[in-house]
C-alpha cells in the first residue's frame, strides 16, 4: 500500500514538472515573484485567453483585497444593465405661485445622482454654464424674484452616504465622500495646506471651495517633525455644523492641495445657484436642502417642472471613473443599480442588485447551495478591506464581458498604460505601438497593487485570441517603485509571450 502512494506521489511531481516545463510563461512570471521585495507577500495571478486557454495560474482562486481593480466589475454590470447612452437626470422645478415675475413659492433641484454636476471633470458641464440654463428657465417661466428659497434636493438615493465598511480615516478624504441623490463638485472640498515655520506652529490653510459657510472648521492641525510626510485629516459628521482638521503636515514640505469629503453637497449645490441669481439680478430668500441639516423639508408631492439637465453618457462617465479610479461615480453606479432594481439605494439593497446582474450575466459567484466560493463585495468603489475577490474570478469576468454586446465600448472605458490616469506610470519603457495593446485598470491600497485587464493581440483583433489577465499582490511592504518594476515585468512578459492564440 505505502509503496501504491509513493507511486502516485512521485508520478505527480513528474507530471508537475512536465506541464510547467510546457508552460514557460508561468515559469517566467513565477521567477519574477521570487524577487526579495515580495518576501511575505500573498500573490495570485491569473493569465488566459477569452477563448478559455488558461496560461498562467498562480493561486488564481486565492481570495484577496482587490482595491479599485473592483471598479471593473461595477462599471461592467452598469454599463451592461442601462447601456452605454444612459445619463443621469436632474430637474429644476418651483412649488407655488407666479404673478408680476414673483414666485411665492420655492425653487427645487431635484436630483438624479448624477456625479458630474459641478464637478470639474473635463467631460462635466461648467458651473457657469450649467446655472446660466437654470436661470434661463426661471427667466421663461415668468420668474424673477423668489419669495421663498432654493432647495437642494438629494432625496433621490435613500440610506447612508458612505458604505459602513469604510475606515473612519477615510471617510474624512475625497476618494471617502459618499454619494448623493444631488451631488456637486464630486462631494469634495479644496484646501491649500503648507507647513508654518517650525514644529508646533499652525499650518497655513487657505479654503479653496466650493465655499460652505455653514461649516464651522475646526484647526488643530500642527507642523509636525521635518520628513514625518502628510498626515493631516478632516473629521465629521452626517448630523454635525462641525469639522475639525487635525493631525501634522511636516515641516519644509510644499504647498498642497488637500481635498476633503463635503457631507453636505445638495446644499452646496443650492447655496451657489441662490448666489448666482442673486449675481444675476434675481431676489431670493436664501437657500436650504433635504440633508440632516434640515430634515423637517418636505418637498409637495407635485410641483412644477423648469427644466431638465442630463449628465454625460453612461459610456463617458465609466471611462473617466475607471481612467482616474473615481470612488464617487464607482458608489454612484452601484447605488443607481439599487435604487433602478430594487427601489432602494441603501448598500445591501443595491449590491443584490449588483449581484442580479452577475447572475444574469452567469458570474454569480455561487455554488449549487448559494454559496459564495469566488469572493465577497462589499461596495462599488474597493475602497472597504472587506471586499475578497480571486484573481480567477475576475478574469472569469473580463471573459464573459467580452461576450457581451456592450463589450466594444466597455474596453474602450479602460485605460492604457503609459498614457493617462492611474495607469500612467506603468510600462513606460515599452513602445507605444505595444503599450497600446494593453487594456487594464490598477488598484492600490496600503500594501496592497493590483492589475487586470485586457491585452490585445498583435495583429487582428479577434475576441477569441486576446489575453485577460488579473495581479493581486497584498500584504507587501515593498514600495510602490519596486512594486511597479515588479508589476511591469510580468505584464511586460504576458504581453509578449508566444502562444499561438495571443501571437501575431
Amino acid at each position: 500500500m505505502r509503496q501504491k502512494i509513493l507511486f502516485f506521489i512521485v508520478l505527480f511531481f513528474v507530471c508537475a514538472s512536465v506541464v510547467r516545463a510546457e508552460n514557460p510563461y508561468q515559469q517566467e512570471i513565477e521567477a519574477i515573484l521570487s524577487d526579495p521585495a515580495l518576501r511575505g507577500a500573498s500573490i495570485g495571478i491569473c493569465a488566459e485567453t477569452t477563448d478559455g486557454q488558461r496560461l498562467v495560474d498562480i493561486h488564481s482562486d486565492r481570495l484577496m483585497i482587490p482595491s479599485s481593480n473592483l471598479k471593473l466589475i461595477t462599471t461592467g454590470a452598469a454599463l451592461h444593465h442601462f447601456g452605454k447612452d444612459y445619463r443621469f437626470k436632474t430637474k429644476l422645478a418651483y412649488s407655488g405661485t407666479v404673478k408680476d415675475s414673483t414666485l411665492t413659492g420655492n425653487v427645487y433641484i431635484i436630483g438624479g445622482a448624477d456625479p458630474t454636476l459641478g464637478s470639474v471633470d473635463a467631460i462635466a458641464t461648467k458651473e457657469e454654464v450649467l446655472f446660466e440654463s437654470w436661470a434661463k428657465a426661471l427667466l421663461k417661466a415668468g420668474i424673477r424674484h423668489i419669495r421663498g428659497e432654493i432647495i437642494g434636493d438629494g432625496s433621490y438615493l435613500d440610506g447612508m452616504k458612505e458604505s459602513p465598511l469604510w475606515q473612519y480615516d477615510d471617510i474624512g478624504t475625497y476618494y471617502g465622500s459618499g454619494t448623493s441623490g444631488l451631488q456637486w463638485h464630486e462631494n469634495y472640498i479644496s484646501i491649500k495646506v503648507s507647513p508654518g515655520y517650525q514644529v508646533g506652529d499652525c499650518l497655513n490653510i487657505e479654503f479653496i471651495g466650493p465655499d460652505t459657510p455653514w461649516i464651522d472648521y475646526h484647526l488643530p492641525c500642527r507642523t509636525g517633525e521635518r520628513g514625518s510626510g502628510d498626515q493631516v485629516y478632516l473629521y465629521t459628521h452626517d448630523d454635525s455644523r462641525t469639522a475639525v482638521l487635525t493631525g501634522c503636515f511636516a515641516l519644509g514640505k510644499p504647498v498642497k492641495n488637500l481635498k476633503v469629503s463635503n457631507k453636505f453637497p445638495e446644499r452646496t449645490c443650492a447655496f451657489l445657484f441662490n448666489k448666482y441669481l442673486q449675481k444675476q439680478g434675481f431676489s431670493t430668500r436664501g437657500y436650504n436642502a433635504f440633508d440632516t441639516l434640515s430634515d423637517t423639508l418636505v418637498r409637495p408631492k407635485k410641483v412644477q417642472p423648469l427644466v431638465e439637465t442630463n449628465s454625460p453618457s453612461l459610456k463617458d462617465i465609466i471611462r473617466s471613473c475607471n481612467t482616474e479610479s473615481n470612488n464617487v461615480y464607482a458608489e454612484t453606479l452601484l447605488r443607481v443599480l439599487g435604487k433602478e432594481m430594487c427601489a432602494s439605494a441603501c448598500y445591501d439593497s443595491s449590491l443584490v442588485a449588483l449581484d442580479s446582474v452577475l447572475f444574469t450575466l452567469g458570474i454569480s459567484g455561487r455554488d449549487s447551495s448559494g454559496r459564495k466560493v469566488d469572493g465577497i463585495i462589499r461596495d462599488g468603489s474597493g475602497l472597504a478591506r472587506h471586499n475578497l475577490l480571486s484573481a480567477g474570478y475576475m478574469c472569469r469576468f473580463l471573459r464573459t464581458m467580452a461576450a457581451s454586446p456592450c463589450y466594444k465600448d466597455y474596453l474602450t472605458t479602460i485605460p492604457q498604460p503609459g498614457l493617462h490616469g492611474t495607469v500612467q506610470p506603468c510600462l513606460r519603457l515599452l513602445p507605444s505601438s505595444e503599450r497600446r495593446r494593453v487594456r487594464m485598470k490598477s488598484g492600490s491600497m496600503s500594501g496592497i497593487r493590483c492589475y487586470s485587464g485586457y491585452i490585445t493581440p498583435a495583429h487582428g483583433s479577434e475576441k477569441g485570441r486576446t489575453l485577460v489577465f488579473s495581479l493581486f499582490i497584498n500584504n507587501t511592504t515593498a514600495d510602490q517603485y519596486q512594486q511597479r518594476a515588479i508589476t511591469d515585468k510580468i505584464i511586460s512578459a504576458l504581453l509578449h509571450s508566444k502562444a499561438p492564440d495571443i501571437s501575431e
